[in-house]
């Protein structure tokens, strides 16, 4: 007998009913989906709400409590929140993941689900033209690093609606990729605009006419009240050619916000145009984290 004094049997009978009880929440929240789908009419492409699903995740973070693992309970629900955004409408990802590079499949894998289709590219000008043609397709492609000479996030420097943007960053918990050991984050690029979640970031392809340090560039938007981060910088062939610096700052920051106006004025019109290249809902961070165990402990 079990200490609680129910036998064996009726302790997995009751997990039998208490599974049937999740299937029948599930079966029950597609159908809800699909009254989603139907309400929103045939002609709406905007299914997927990347913002919202990194909301449903804090929230239930937030909530959890008990000795259930939870990068096991983020998993479940990027496999739930996947396969029930295909019921709205069908989407794949295309990945860059040349061989030297399989972790970021994986990362995919982990974030848009196992049902989810993919397509494995091995470059990622691949990745941003599968991505740019059409609105039904997600890349996942590497954080950028300074050292790239031809980076991809320059092909995002638009100010033409419809745009590529970036839309979500990976992992959003510490699972997957980085549990093999390699370490990795990507981004995530699509055709659709961010989402406020009070939790973002935001990032920006600033164009200048000249050559601009890198310490100089951070402490001009400080000045102005933003919260900067140095991602990178490219600059074309031309001799004559301009120079494009990837900035991430904090919260969602629109093109028309006033401190980019204090900015504009910043070094006599050294600045050329300010392109949003899109942003990200902030994955859950350690103490995050640490305090949801706390409250489970």
């Amino acid at each position: 007998m079990a200490s609680s004094g129910r036998s064996l049997d009726a302790l997995r009978r009751e997990i039998d009913r208490i599974d049937d009880e999740i299937h029948d929440l599930l079966m029950r929240r597609a159908a809800v989906v699909g009254e989603i789908r139907r309400s929103k009419g045939p002609d709406n492409g905007s299914y997927l709400r990347l913002g919202r699903e990194a909301t449903i995740l804090r929230r239930l973070m937030r909530r959890h409590s008990g000795s259930f693992p939870r990068a096991a309970l983020i998993r479940i629900w990027r496999e739930i929140i996947a396969a029930l955004a295909q019921i709205q409408g069908p989407f794949s990802v295309a990945v860059f993941a040349p061989p030297e590079y399989a972790g970021y499949w994986d990362l995919a894998r982990d974030h848009f689900g196992s049902v989810t289709p993919m397509i494995r590219h091995a470059s990622v000008e691949k990745v941003v033209r599968a991505a740019s043609e059409s609105p039904a397709v997600i890349g996942v492609l590497p954080y950028p690093h300074e050292a790239s000479e031809d980076p991809w996030w320059r092909y995002l420097a638009s100010e033409d609606p419809g745009s590529l943007r970036i839309v979500a960053r990976l992992p959003f918990i510490a699972q997957g990729a980085e549990d093999r050991g390699e370490n990795l984050t990507a981004l995530a690029v699509a055709r659709m605009e961010q989402e406020a979640t009070g939790h973002d970031r935001s990032l920006f392809a600033i164009e200048t006419g000249n050559e601009v340090s890198r310490s100089r560039f951070i402490a001009a938007m400080k000045k102005v009240g933003l919260d900067p981060r140095f991602v990178g910088e490219w600059r074309n062939g031309d001799p004559k050619g301009t120079y494009l610096h990837l900035i991430e700052v904090g919260d969602l920051v629109a093109p028309s916000d006033p401190r980019f106006e204090k900015l504009r004025e910043w070094e006599d019109g050294a600045i050329i145009r300010i392109m949003h290249v899109g942003g990200y809902a902030e994955p859950l961070s350690e103490n995050e984290l640490a305090e949801s165990i706390a409250r489970g402990a």
